[in-house]
């Protein structure tokens, strides 16, 4: 394998900092105003445990059952913490769980963690004074560094080097700031500046993954993030000309991209298990049956389990809101 392929590969992992930036930058983009944030706390809450939660219950549900099965776990006790952890999303707390059933689910109990404080992080920037290029190098230097330093004298072990949401937090506010900057400026000066350059930025992350090979714990804790916000600037700026973007089969590719990635695993089990394959690994025909397998059955849990589970979460919210403004009212 030529070794560019390698690096990309084995730098492969910073498709999570990647996500985690992004979080950021699209929250703040959909709920920042220029005054605070739209609707409530609570309603926000619920908003994103709709979002997420049904849809990963249901990738825990297949693949519990092959983790059992298979005795992916030392003992009954572990099994047990392994699926209360998976359950109440706080498996990337804990160390000897943080792979737990469904291990792509460790970056969904980081998220759980970030969606609990941006309600909290949003009024903090929107009401800071200090210089914008100087918070993001510190955060920058905060995601990777302490991380970096702890990890590589053996003080913390590897598990919680590279998936404690603690650490991870950082990138996420690294994409508020950026997601902030559109919201509060978007024909700003950086903006505009990020235009020209995004495809620069793209083409320059592309070239760092394919000729070098960074520690996992730098990688995954956002050495690259603000790089990453150049770029989101950037797209998010060039999206209405961009009209490929915009066409009803990539729409549908993005709505089925989160179960793309958290029923990976899920799908990857079943699609061994009925082809009788087991534990052995796919050729190249079989990949790409499976990818196939993998996008049709996310397109399909999009459109009949997670969206109609959303809206029903959704408005059984809104009409407690509504009665609790009801009883309000009648009170006075």
């Amino acid at each position: 394998m030529p070794v560019v392929l390698q690096n990309l590969l084995s730098n492969g992992f910073v498709g999570v900092s990647f996500f985690f930036v992004l979080s950021g930058f699209i929250l703040t983009y959909s709920y920042a105003t220029p005054s605070g944030m739209r609707g409530s706390d609570r309603t926000f809450w619920w908003a994103r445990f709709a979002r997420i939660y049904p849809l990963y219950l249901l990738a825990l549900a297949m693949k519990f059952p092959v983790y059992f099965v298979k005795g992916e776990y030392s003992s009954y006790l572990d099994a047990a913490i392994d699926f209360l952890s998976s359950v109440f999303l706080v498996q990337a707390w804990i160390p000897t769980s943080v792979g737990g059933i469904n291990p792509p689910g460790w970056s969904l109990s980081a998220e759980a963690f970030f969606y609990l404080l941006f309600p909290f992080i949003l009024p903090i920037i929107q009401r800071t004074k200090i210089n914008f290029t100087s918070i993001i190098f510190a955060l920058w230097l905060a995601s990777f560094l302490p991380v970096y330093l702890l990890h590589s004298n053996g003080i913390i072990s590897d598990e919680t080097a590279y998936y404690l949401p603690l650490f991870h937090l950082p990138q996420f506010v690294i994409g508020v700031l950026f997601g902030w900057v559109m919201v509060s400026s978007p024909t700003g000066h950086f903006a505009t500046i990020s235009k020209k350059i995004s495809s620069i930025i793209a083409l320059g992350i592309l070239i760092i993954l394919a000729f070098t090979r960074m520690p996992m714990s730098t990688l995954n804790n956002g050495i690259l993030a603000p790089l990453f916000g150049i770029l989101f600037i950037g797209l998010a700026q060039g999206m209405s000309r961009a009209s490929w973007l915009g066409s009803s089969g990539m729409v549908l590719l993005g709505q089925a991209s989160f179960g793309i990635y958290i029923l990976q695993m899920p799908v990857g089990s079943w699609f061994k298990y009925l082809s009788g394959l087991g534990s052995g690994e796919l050729n190249g025909s079989q990949i790409l049956i499976y990818i196939a397998v993998l996008i049709i059955f996310s397109i399909l849990a999009f459109k009949f389990f997670e969206q109609p589970l959303q809206k029903l979460i959704m408005r059984i919210v809104k009409s407690r809101s509504d009665a609790e403004k009801k009883g309000t009212l009648a009170e006075h």
